[in-house]
């Protein structure tokens, strides 16, 4: 199966992320996608899905801000590149990553004081200042910006690959305005590629509908779902390759 087929981006593309608000302000998309229905991801029942299908068991990720930070420094001499912080690693043994754990390691790594500085370097110095126009943004290398005190980063998963048996998967940020897109086309584009991942006979998964179909649940209300039997033991993960886009591979 091609990897990018094996991790639940079915999933991953329905949660309104920003890792610098609490964790608890996480809410994942529902179908129907219309009606804006978003729910607290962590009482919600998809939490508890795995990360991926089949299982994984092992991950590395590695923020794409501060690989793009090092890949600056390729031309310097060995000694004088900058090295960034060592790649968050979650290691189940035989069991499982579920969707909650993900989320959870994920948070917590991006908000490390070495980690997140980094990136917040690296987005200031790409952000760039608004066109009068409003046609976009200019980016001048050497000169960064200061970004905005209350500015949001939210997640999406980028690039993955597989070597040796371990997987390796980019974690991005978007900042409203980055890339010449507004924050709600950045949600219009995470609810298409929610789709592409639902097409039927594409081995997609079937679309995530509100638990229950009304309004949001906190831990502990009447009407959640059972809590999940334990996980299943995991087999040998199949071998899938993909490309990383001409990015170097960072050390695990």
């Amino acid at each position: 199966m091609d990897l990018h087929r094996r991790i639940r981006h079915d999933l991953l593309n329905r949660l309104r992320w920003d890792v610098l608000a609490p964790i608890s302000s996480i809410t994942i998309l529902c179908a129907p996608y219309e009606e804006n229905i978003y729910l607290p991801f962590f009482s919600h029942p998809a939490a508890e899905e795995s990360l991926a299908s089949p299982p994984l068991s092992r991950i590395s990720a590695y923020s794409r801000d501060i690989s793009m930070n090092e890949d600056l420094d390729m031309d310097s001499d060995e000694e004088d590149q900058y090295k960034g912080p060592a790649n968050l690693t979650i290691n189940n043994h035989d069991n499982p990553i579920t969707m909650r754990q993900f989320v959870t390691e994920v948070h917590e790594y991006l908000n490390r004081e070495d980690v997140m500085s980094v990136i917040k370097e690296t987005k200031a110095m790409f952000y760039g200042t608004p066109r009068a126009d409003g046609t976009g943004r200019d980016c001048i290398y050497g000169h960064p910006v200061t970004l905005p005190e209350d500015i949001e980063f939210w997640f999406w998963i980028g690039m993955m690959s597989e070597i040796d048996g371990v997987v390796t998967v980019a974690l991005n940020l978007f900042l409203d305005g980055e890339r010449m897109r507004t924050k709600e086309d950045f949600w219009a584009l995470r609810v298409r590629k929610v789709k592409e991942y639902e097409v039927p006979g594409s081995g997609g998964f079937e679309p995530l509908v509100p638990w229950p179909a009304s309004t949001p649940l906190q831990p502990g209300e009447s009407g959640l779902p059972p809590p999940p039997p334990p996980p299943p033991q995991l087999g040998q993960p199949g071998r899938a390759f993909t490309g990383v886009g001409g990015f170097r591979e960072r050390e695990t």
